[in-house]
C-alpha cells in the first residue's frame, strides 16, 4: 500500500513538474495536437468510401470523386478538429454534385452545430467556410442517392 502511495506521489510530482516548466503556449499547441490526432479519425476510412480521395497539405483539404448507385448514408470526407488550424481558418469549396435519383446533400458539420447544407440539388457550388475552432467535417449524405460527386476542398 505505501508502495503505491509512493509511487503516486512521485508520478504526480513528474507531472507537476513537467507542466510548470512548459509555457502556456507550449501545453496548448500539446493539446492542439492531441485534438488534431483524435479528429483525423472520426473521418470515414478511404477503404469504406464510395470513390476517391486524395488529401491536400492536410486532412481538412483535398480532392474527392465519387459514383454512387442507391448509397445511403453519410460519408465524412475531409476536416478535423483543432483550436487553431495550422494552414489558416478558411476554406474554399468547389462541388459538382449530380442526383440522378434519391437525395444527397454536400454538408458542413461544426461541433455540436446543426449541419450546414452547402446545396442538395444537381449542379455547381463554389463557397468559402470559416473554421471555428471545433470539430469541423465536409460530408457527404444520401437518401437511395444515385449519381456523382466532384468535391475540390482548399
Amino acid at each position: 500500500m505505501k508502495k503505491k502511495i509512493v509511487i503516486l506521489l512521485l508520478l504526480s510530482v513528474l507531472c507537476i513538474v513537467y507542466l510548470t516548466a512548459c509555457s502556456k503556449d507550449a501545453v496548448v499547441s500539446h493539446y492542439n495536437s492531441a485534438l488534431e490526432k483524435i479528429g483525423s479519425r472520426s473521418l470515414t476510412r478511404s477503404g469504406k468510401l464510395q470513390g476517391e480521395r486524395r488529401f491536400g497539405i492536410d486532412k481538412y483539404c483535398g480532392e474527392y470523386q465519387a459514383d454512387y448507385s442507391g448509397f445511403s448514408g453519410k460519408e465524412l470526407l475531409f476536416g478535423g478538429t483543432s483550436l487553431d488550424r495550422s494552414n489558416g481558418s478558411s476554406l474554399e469549396i468547389s462541388c459538382r454534385l449530380n442526383i440522378t435519383s434519391g437525395q444527397a446533400k454536400l454538408i458542413f458539420q461544426s461541433g455540436s452545430e446543426t449541419e450546414q447544407i452547402l446545396t442538395d440539388q444537381t449542379g455547381y457550388y463554389t463557397g468559402t467556410i470559416t473554421l471555428p475552432a471545433a470539430s469541423n467535417y465536409i460530408a457527404i449524405a444520401g437518401d437511395s442517392f444515385s449519381g456523382s460527386v466532384e468535391l475540390d476542398v482548399r
